[in-house]
Parts: C-alpha cells; sequence; structure tokens
C-alpha cells in the first residue's frame, strides 16, 4: 500500500503484523490484503489498515462520467 509499498512496510513495523496483498480471484480490479500475527497485531494493523483506505478513498479525486 502506497508508494514502494511505504504503508505497509510502516503497518508492519508499528504492529509487528504480517501484511500481503493479493490480487483477487475473480475481480481485477480487487485486492485481497491478508495479516498475520497476535490478535492484537492483527486488531491493531486492521484498524491502520482501514484508516489508510478510508483517507486514500476520500482523497481521490471522483471520477467523472464519461459519455461517447
Amino acid at each position: 500500500i502506497g508508494k514502494g509499498g511505504v504503508n505497509s512496510k510502516q503497518i508492519c513495523r508499528s504492529t509487528g503484523a504480517k501484511l500481503a496483498i493479493r490480487d483477487h480471484e475473480s475481480d481485477t480490479n480487487l485486492k485481497n490484503i491478508e495479516l498475520e500475527g497476535s490478535f492484537d497485531q492483527i486488531k491493531e494493523a486492521s484498524a491502520l489498515v482501514r484508516q489508510l483506505i478510508m483517507h486514500t478513498s476520500a482523497t481521490l479525486p471522483a471520477k467523472q462520467p464519461s459519455f461517447t
């Protein structure tokens, strides 16, 4: 997550959890995020990932409809 995985690495360093991003099986527009660690590590990493996704989604420009 982030350029060069900078955010993913930071989440791993700060929580101790392992984070992997994998392609979705049936939808190429989606990704699966896998977390591994203790319950508390996963809980904290999950909260940080959600926060990052919400922040990123809020700062992306809205897609304009295409009329062709």
